[in-house]
């Protein structure tokens, strides 16, 4: 991709320790929407000449031999500034076009110019923030790129039982998700902690060009005959998540 130089980046810090996957920049690219779109195609064109996408395709359609009928990304975060969220839309633009559904998208740190942007690109946008409590009635595939496992875990709130057979998930390892959750917080995310009977977990080969744009993910399902195995005690649970500590969960 062209002017990768104008990219710096930074380690984000919090509670004196570095969180993993949270590189960012330091300073905005650019606020001009040309200049932004500019970058989105040539991000979208690496990706789609890209390894990691044939790999990632071959593995979606593995999981839903019908297809998807919408997408939904939450969480995508600020394109215009960080290399990350650039190639991550990128991908989801060609997931657009490999699967010729609609795609709605949401982050409550969308500025006016990238929401224009995100138009101008053929994308829906979300009107309000749902904190990923969205119940589904036809197959659909969430794209949590590096999101707050609290969307995860709200998600699967949202469709918690039988719904959950029309819901794909490419995200972060929710194995990943479980070995880092500190012991004492695991209450409070009680559905990412019980649906790992009823889940499958395809590990996408990170060999992108930059290795921390789709570090640690994974394509998450739930088939039928896994759902059935599930105890009805568990899908009876429908208490709403509640987070002591979701200062990663934007609410605004």
């Amino acid at each position: 991709m062209s002017n990768d130089e104008d990219w710096k980046v930074v380690n984000r810090r919090r509670r004196g320790r570095v969180l993993k996957h949270t590189h960012v920049v330091s300073v905005p690219c650019c606020s001009d929407p040309q200049t932004i779109f500019k970058k989105v195609l040539e991000a979208r064109s690496v990706v789609r000449s890209s390894q990691f996408f044939s790999n990632l395709v071959q593995v979606i359609k593995q999981t839903s031999s019908s297809g998807y009928e919408e997408i939904i990304c939450y969480g995508l975060g600020r394109f215009s500034s960080s290399y990350q969220a650039l190639y991550q839309l990128g991908l989801l633009l060609e997931l657009q076009t490999d699967s010729q559904v609609v795609v709605q998208i949401y982050d409550p740190v969308f500025s006016d110019l990238e929401k224009e942007v995100l138009t101008n690109l053929g994308l829906v946008l979300i009107s309000k923030n749902e904190e990923g409590k969205r119940l589904v009635v036809r197959d659909t595939l969430f794209f949590l790129p590096h999101c707050p496992k609290e969307l995860f875990n709200n998600l699967l709130w949202a469709n918690w039982g039988t719904p959950l057979r029309h819901c794909t998930i490419l995200g972060n390892r929710h194995s990943e998700i479980l070995a880092y959750t500190a012991v004492t917080t695991l209450k409070q995310f009680w559905y990412i902690c019980q649906i790992t009977p009823a889940l499958r977990q395809r590990d996408i080969i990170n060999d992108f060009k930059y290795e921390d744009v789709f570090n640690n993910m994974a394509v998450h399902m739930f088939p039928a005959e896994k759902l059935s195995v599930v105890p009805d005690s568990i899908w009876r649970h429908r208490e709403l998540p509640v987070y002591l500590d979701d200062d990663e969960l934007v609410r605004s």
